[in-house]
């Protein structure tokens, strides 16, 4: 699922981005549950950190109001991930993907859930969802284009995935994904985008 197969988007950009990067204090991961919780998939989301300098953008905007736009555009790309996630992938990405991600991201992301799709890995049961937290990330040089980035921590558990053949390739165990992203804006439509998408995994949250 999300757990496993999201280091293929990493893999893929980080072929033509710098790696990823974060500091800061450290926050406990939830515990896991003692069985699958029912609730269908869902997106809790914490109060969101404010950035505490502004610096001038080409867009006229503060660095604080392109934070809330990357933010907002972020939190949609999030539904549509652990949407495509929870079903074990799909061919091709829906229409809607593209108003959030562009290349590099936007190829990476299909890429990565096209192989989950065909080689039949998938989720049995109701995946647990939560982006746990949002915060600016004020990396220095960051990759050449960036308005804004932004660094979140995303938790996915509670339902084992399978192969194609029926062999649990991960038990469904708490995973947490410390992921930044990196925005611009697309020329084409006018629209902030992600254009490079960076994750780890970790036992707990960097960042408060």
């Amino acid at each position: 699922m999300h757990r496993g197969v999201t280091n293929s988007l990493t893999a893929a950009v980080v072929v033509v981005v710098v790696g990823l990067a974060v500091t800061g204090c450290t926050a406990a991961a939830p515990p896991a549950p003692s069985s699958p919780p029912s609730p269908p998939p869902s997106v809790q989301t914490s109060t969101v950190t404010m950035p505490s300098r502004s610096v001038p953008a080409p867009t006229g905007l503060t660095q604080q109001q392109l934070y809330e736009k990357a933010v907002v555009q972020y939190r949609a790309f999030y539904k549509e991930l652990i949407a495509l996630d929870a079903v074990g992938g799909a061919p091709t990405l829906p229409g809607m993907m593209r108003q959030y991600v562009m290349d590099p991201a936007l190829g990476a992301v299909e890429q990565m859930f096209s192989d989950m799709y065909y080689s039949g890995d998938r989720p049995v049961g109701t995946p647990y969802y939560e982006l746990q937290r949002v915060a600016l990330y004020d990396k220095q040089n960051p990759p050449a284009g960036t308005v804004v980035a932004i660094k979140t921590c995303e938790l996915a558990q509670g339902a084992p995935t399978v192969s194609r053949d029926g062999t649990v390739v991960q038990d469904g165990s708490p995973v947490i994904k410390n992921r930044s992203a990196y925005f611009k804006f697309d020329t084409t439509d006018g629209r902030l985008k992600a254009f490079i998408i960076n994750d780890a995994t970790v036992e707990t949250c960097p960042f408060s």
